[in-house]
């Protein structure tokens, strides 16, 4: 797979790439990763194909404090399929931490995320992120949708997620646990989907 998670890196282009068969043997071997401890921003995940993967493996993975990426028209399938694991097909880690600033949300938009993915389709945990006019299929495992892995240091914070197609076959088709505020949740939007 893609690693960019060795240091804090900028205006990382990764685009029109078909990436597939990661984790048969190794671990972890996710298809996509940026920024896993360290943080990647100012970056692009964009027009890639990225599908069977094995059973330690997630299918793009954005991680914590990586902000200012834009992951886009991408398609993203049939991921953690091989053994017993359970992994989403994308995963995006709280952005920017500290004060809120608008301009360091991560962007997600016009992917297609499954079906087959062997955990959720796409999850969200904590924040800041606009996910728009995405199209999610169904799962073999969770939710299309998961935004409940957040608590009250984690809070899922400043999500926009607007004029997304859903679709599950089986399980819930959304989570969206810790919607309610009680856990310092706020500036969220839930609309038009």
């Amino acid at each position: 797979g893609v690693n960019a998670s060795v240091s804090n890196l900028l205006f990382i282009y990764l685009t029109r790439n078909d990436v597939y068969n990661t984790g048969l043997t190794a671990p972890f071997g996710h298809a996509v990763l940026f920024g896993a401890g360290n943080t990647v921003t100012n970056s692009v995940i964009a027009l890639n194909h990225v599908h069977n993967t094995g059973a330690s493996s997630g299918g793009i993975q954005v991680g914590r404090g990586s902000h200012t990426n834009w992951i886009a028209e991408n398609r993203v399938h049939t991921i953690g399929q091989f053994f017993s694991g359970y992994w989403p097909c994308m995963l995006l880690d709280r952005s920017h931490t500290g004060a809120y600033d608008p301009s360091k949300r991560n962007l997600v938009e016009r992917n297609v995320i499954g079906p087959d993915c062997s955990d959720n389709g796409l999850q969200l945990e904590s924040g800041r992120h606009i996910v728009r006019d995405n199209l999610i299929v169904g799962t073999i495992g969770n939710k299309a949708v998961d935004m409940s892995h957040n608590n009250a240091t984690n809070p899922l914070d400043y999500v926009e997620f607007v004029h997304n197609t859903i679709f599950n076959r089986q399980g819930y088709g959304v989570g969206l646990i810790g919607w309610d505020g009680l856990n310092g949740s706020t500036g969220l939007i839930f609309a038009n989907n």
